[in-house]
């Protein structure tokens, strides 16, 4: 579906809803974020039923909406706009392009590569004060949740439940994914991987003993929606993100937290019929090695081949597409990133990703009195998980990863703090003042 294929009616009402919107977050940006973040997951489900099944390229949609009331709201209040901080995103996207060009490939046909990076830079630039992203961080927890429990009815029986997919069973192992309104398997084990540190980091931090008991059963969400995802990579991720908020926290006081993360989750599994039947069928699914997981290294390698043919700037946009038909992608992020775009590539790639690592690095640092440091903390294992989910899928061209990213150049631009405080002694401690 196309934008131009849209009624004129329809259009009209596009036009005058955005004129609205603009005036709105104009006087009030803080709740630009949280807007973005809930259209692009809600909206093609809204879209989809509302409109007997038409679908949008929602992300390109907000890009081309959300971009000029971000310019328009900065000129009106007279103040800069970072750009110099989402350099490494720009620096990616004009590689994107160079391979574009070199490869003779139609800049027009796979315009949806830029879309990412332009979502990745709505992100950032959206974080005008530290209100900003724990709205919509809020926003995000509250999708996850909404897509884990609608995954678990899914599992459960309510199969018309199913938004844009349809019950997807592994052959040989009887397991059977429920993916929430989310399009696809891999992107629900994708953010539940980078969700469970987050509410993890704010856990560990909270002042309250009640609250941070409360974030520290919430980590049960993610979990779930991994189990119906049935990503065996998102457990890596997730585990690996968890390590990194206890080792950047305090990693002597982690086994106490992880005794109570572990005791959540055998409660949740033991007492929830759903997620008791549901772990039995994925320990099956663990144990098998299936024709996805046995053909990825095959995969990746067809990956290296493309890039050997071109190692400087790659074949251009889904190479593997054009080239091997039906096969998709590497289903490893960095061969795919080195086949579509070569070395220069993926150092664009890293960069990205390095920089909004060093962005929450140095707000953990600077900022342990304040209430962005929860946020620093999180993303900084959120970020550790989801790139380790990249070695087993290619996420580069996911729009749903690049938030992460964003978030970590957001977090980089508001302004810093150098006061420390110390974490609390031990699991039901106040934090020091």
């Amino acid at each position: 579906m196309n934008l131009t294929d849209l009624p004129v009616g329809l259009m009209g009402l596009g036009i005058v809803a955005w004129l609205a919107m603009a005036i709105f977050f104009v006087i009030r940006p803080v709740w630009l974020g949280p807007f973005v973040v809930s259209v692009y997951f809600l909206m093609p489900v809204i879209i989809f039923r509302l409109m007997g099944g038409m679908y949008l390229p929602v992300g390109q949609l907000l890009v081309i909406t959300i971009g000029p009331i971000i310019l328009l709201g900065a000129l009106l209040r007279q103040e800069p706009l970072p750009l110099d901080a989402l350099a490494p995103v720009a620096l990616y996207g004009l590689v994107i392009l160079l391979s574009m060009l070199v490869n003779d490939v139609g800049i027009w046909q796979y315009k949806s590569a830029f879309a990412p990076l332009l979502f990745a830079a709505l992100i950032a630039l959206a974080i005008r004060e530290p209100r900003s992203i724990h709205y919509l961080l809020a926003a995000f927890f509250f999708f996850v949740l909404l897509n884990t429990v609608i995954g678990g009815l899914q599992v459960a029986g309510f199969s018309q439940l199913y938004h844009l997919t349809h019950s997807e069973e592994v052959e040989g192992s009887g397991f059977r994914r429920g993916t929430g309104i989310a399009t696809h398997f891999s992107q629900v084990g994708l953010y539940c991987a980078g969700a469970a540190p987050l509410l993890l980091a704010r856990g560990l931090v909270a002042a309250r003993r009640s609250r941070r008991l409360l974030w520290l059963a919430s980590t049960v969400v993610p979990f779930a929606g991994i189990l119906f995802s049935g990503l065996r990579a998102a457990f890596i991720g997730m585990a690996l993100g968890i390590l990194t908020v206890f080792l950047k926290w305090d990693l002597k006081k982690a086994p106490q937290y992880l005794l109570v993360l572990v005791i959540l989750g055998a409660l949740a599994t033991s007492a929830l019929p759903v997620l008791k039947e549901y772990s039995g069928n994925l320990k099956a699914h663990l144990t098998t090695v299936d024709d996805s997981a046995a053909a990825r290294p095959r995969l990746a390698m067809m990956g290296l081949t493309l890039f050997a043919e071109s190692p400087v700037v790659g074949r251009g946009p889904a190479s593997f597409k054009r080239v091997f038909g039906g096969v998709g992608d590497a289903h490893n992020t960095y061969a795919n990133v080195l086949a579509d775009y070569g070395l220069l590539g993926l150092l664009g790639f890293v960069w990205a990703n390095s920089a909004a690592i060093l962005a929450i690095l140095r707000t953990c640092q600077r900022r342990q009195d304040s209430d962005l440091y929860p946020a620093g903390l999180g993303l900084l294992g959120c970020m550790v998980a989801v790139m380790s989910v990249a070695f087993f899928h290619s996420v580069n061209y996911i729009t749903t990863y690049w938030i992460f990213p964003a978030l970590g150049l957001g977090l980089g631009m508001l302004p810093q703090s150098r006061t420390p405080a110390a974490p609390p002694d031990h699991l039901f401690a106040e934090p020091a003042p």
